[in-house]
């Protein structure tokens, strides 16, 4: 049962199952309620519920002091549900939920999978009524059962079987190919979602024993797990390694980088690929880093033949962060060079003055030609030349 401080209805959960919440809109509470069945039985604010205006009172005192709690405990969360369900009468423990099976009987309540097991149940059903002794009644029954249907391995399913190496066997071998986990290496660069399932070994270890779990299950597989989204490596690297976030979070073991600047955390031009380990980490700039990245992603999908669209993104996201680093290089080369004044300071005040000198005073011929030298800039990604003034 949340409890949530939204901004309009549009910020409440919009499904569930047997779910109540409660929100506060505009300092008034707004209740929304979804049966078993994940219909939504009760959608109303205390402006409409003006019969209830004591209930409501009573609930908002005890909620003053439950809005920040992120755990409520279970005494909070009962007593909160039960005024909930006064104020909107509706009471999920009772609710006969319809709507679970098309064409069923009006009155419809879900019994758990988790109840039944392999083999013979036995279903008791008690009916209990107000009537006086020896009157007769006709009461309809009916059992409705579902089936499932495995969604995964579906013809026109989506999603994709992870064969692997070897196929047959419950395990697969963690890092035995980094650039081709599972068989291709464009599940490193891309978005997945991974849903597993499993069953008992036909064999003991030993390989001759039979296992009793197999025969309890007839082998028979467990239901997928929830699926997990696993993102691509670069767009993984490029949320951990970022100019807002240290890039160890073992603060206990490591000293905090306290570069605040991003032309400090842009570091100096790449020279060549660094080597991907935690070792040094903090001694080497963002753009290294990206750039080092780039390059291996490239190397593993384009530069091997792969033209795939959502590794093909991926690298557009690497290269992008390039980018934005090289834009803020250059503005503020732009700004530098546009600036001639000279900062003085003591120990009260920042004072900028225009005088006569310049950085690069002596080797260009005024503050002009050492503007017009920063803005043309210099290429030296082959053979960096210091023949010609400004030398920087």
């Amino acid at each position: 049962m949340p409890l949530l401080r939204a901004a309009s209805l549009n910020d409440l959960p919009v499904e569930g199952e047997s779910l109540f919440v409660v929100a506060e809109i505009d300092s008034l509470l707004h209740f929304r309620v979804f049966n078993a069945a994940g219909s939504q039985v009760f959608d109303a604010g205390e402006a409409l519920l003006t019969g209830k205006s004591a209930e409501i009172a009573d609930l908002t005192s005890r909620l003053a002091t439950l809005w920040a709690t992120t755990n409520l405990s279970s005494s909070d969360k009962s007593a909160v549900v039960a005024a909930a369900a006064g104020i909107t009468g509706v009471d999920l423990d009772q609710d006969a939920s319809t709507g679970l099976v098309a064409g069923g009987l009006g009155k419809q309540f879900r019994v758990s999978p988790s109840y039944f097991v392999k083999g013979q149940n036995r279903i008791e059903v008690a009916l209990y009524t107000d009537a006086d002794a020896g009157v007769s009644s006709v009461v309809d029954l009916r059992l409705d059962g579902a089936t499932k249907t495995d969604a995964v391995e579906a013809p026109g399913s989506p999603w994709t079987k992870a064969t692997g190496s070897p196929v047959a066997l419950n395990r697969n071998i963690v890092g035995g190919s980094p650039t081709a986990p599972l068989g291709s290496p464009l599940l490193v660069m891309s978005d997945h979602f991974f849903t597993l399932r499993y069953r008992a070994n036909e064999f003991l270890a030993d390989g001759i024993t039979a296992n009793p779990a197999f025969g309890l299950t007839s082998g028979a597989w467990s239901d997928w797990t929830r699926p997990a989204l696993v993102e691509g490596w670069i767009k993984r690297v490029l949320a951990a390694i970022n100019p807002f976030n240290q890039r160890m979070t073992d603060l206990y073991n490591n000293a905090v980088n306290t570069d605040v600047s991003l032309i400090t955390q842009a570091g100096q031009k790449w020279e060549g690929d660094i080597a991907l380990t935690l070792d040094g980490i903090n001694d080497v700039g963002l753009i290294e880093i990206y750039e080092t990245v780039l390059n291996r992603g490239k190397n593993i999908s384009i530069g091997s033949g792969y033209d795939y669209g959502p590794a093909n993104d991926a690298l557009l996201l690497a290269a992008g962060y390039l980018s934005d680093l090289y834009v803020i290089l250059g503005d503020e080369a732009f700004a530098d060079a546009a600036n001639p004044t000279i900062s003085l300071d003591d120990q009260d005040t920042v004072t900028e003055v225009t005088t006569s000198r310049f950085s690069f005073e002596g080797q260009v011929a005024s503050s002009l030609s050492e503007e017009l030298a920063l803005l043309r800039g210099r290429d030296d990604f082959l053979n960096p030349q210091v023949t010609q003034s400004p030398f920087y």
